[in-house]
């Protein structure tokens, strides 16, 4: 299924992000994106985005993990999807990340690693 990118939104992009890292049940994915969020991520928006998601092949249910919960991975179609918006978000991002000097990112911006990987991905 063809999938529009202009409609992702910053959660289905990092949904799919946290799947490509590990697989994860629905749960999960709640208590970890809600970490990096001003508003707690609640069941009824991510449970029909994890439906979606696997109605267009970008998701799969691996298996049923303990009390039946559905861990989901991400397909190669999702990763590819992943790819393209990775790019276009690096693309999009890449200046704030590196120019903009924002006080509350601090942090990030003065992480050894973090500041590696993006001279990688400039070559």
């Amino acid at each position: 299924m063809v999938v529009d990118i202009s409609r992702i939104s910053m959660l289905e992009l990092q949904v799919l992000w946290h799947l490509f890292i590990q697989d994860s049940h629905g749960y999960a994915l709640i208590q970890d994106l809600s970490k990096h969020r001003s508003s707690p991520l609640t069941p009824g928006t991510l449970y029909p985005l994890l439906g979606r998601f696997e109605k267009q092949g970008l998701i799969v249910v691996k298996e049923k993990g303990m009390r039946d919960k559905k861990i989901f991975t991400i397909t190669d179609e999702g990763k590819k999807l992943l790819d393209k918006l990775a790019h276009e978000f690096i693309e999009t991002f890449d200046g704030i990340y590196t120019k903009y000097n924002c006080n509350v990112c601090t942090h990030f911006l003065h992480d050894k690693e973090r500041l590696g990987i993006m001279n990688v991905m400039r070559k």
